[in-house]
């Protein structure tokens, strides 16, 4: 955490949905689509969006016709084409989306983001073959650059981390759900607590 604000981030009065952000591998769209189900709420995985726009069957395909920024390119459109009037959603996106501050923005009017944190040996030995992952490397970069880089970026846009390590994805998913909704019962609250302060100050 990066001072107070990264509590106070939470609580803003912003959309209702759950945004996660990491590296390739850290769960995203596992833990998303698990959290959701647990939560009896729906699910949509940017990647999926991002490859029936361009005609593709995975984002593998996508980063081997094009280059970086043909592909940063078309993943913003893909997550600016999420309506605003989204509710009650856990988003998963794709872990080059911190390359567009369009997107972020975008992804921030919707609601609270929270970066799906996972130590990069772990990344390592569940990844495989970077390049059927859709991982893009620039020449000379080792995916441990690419960490170092994104993890700034993640840290970045993310109101909250939440670092999962070597648990199983049930068990990450159950913390990960509790967690929501601890913070969205202290957003909440927080609401109510200005507005309460609001009228006294008018009467």
């Amino acid at each position: 955490m990066e001072g107070r604000k990264r509590y106070q981030a939470f609580p803003r009065r912003r959309e209702n949905n759950i945004t996660l952000i990491g590296m390739p591998g850290s769960g995203k769209s596992t833990l998303a689509r698990i959290s959701a189900s647990m939560m009896k709420r729906p699910y949509i995985d940017t990647d999926h969006v991002l490859c029936e726009m361009e005609n593709v069957r995975s984002t593998g395909e996508l980063s081997a016709k094009t280059d970086f920024r043909g592909f940063v390119e078309a993943e913003e459109r893909a997550i600016r084409s999420l309506p605003l009037d989204l509710d009650n959603h856990f988003i998963a996106t794709g872990g080059s989306a911190v390359y567009s501050a369009r997107g972020m923005r975008h992804l921030q009017k919707l609601g609270p983001i929270l970066y799906i944190e996972v130590p990069v040996d772990i990344l390592l030995s569940r990844l495989g073959d970077l390049d059927e992952r859709g991982v893009i490397l620039r020449k000379g970069q080792t995916f441990e650059d690419l960490y170092k880089d994104r993890h700034r970026l993640y840290r970045r846009y993310a109101d909250m981390e939440f670092r999962v390590d070597e648990l199983d994805v049930g068990s990450s998913a159950k913390l990960l759900v509790a967690l929501v909704t601890f913070l969205e019962k202290e957003r909440e609250k927080h609401h109510a607590e200005e507005t309460y302060c609001r009228y006294r100050n008018r009467v």
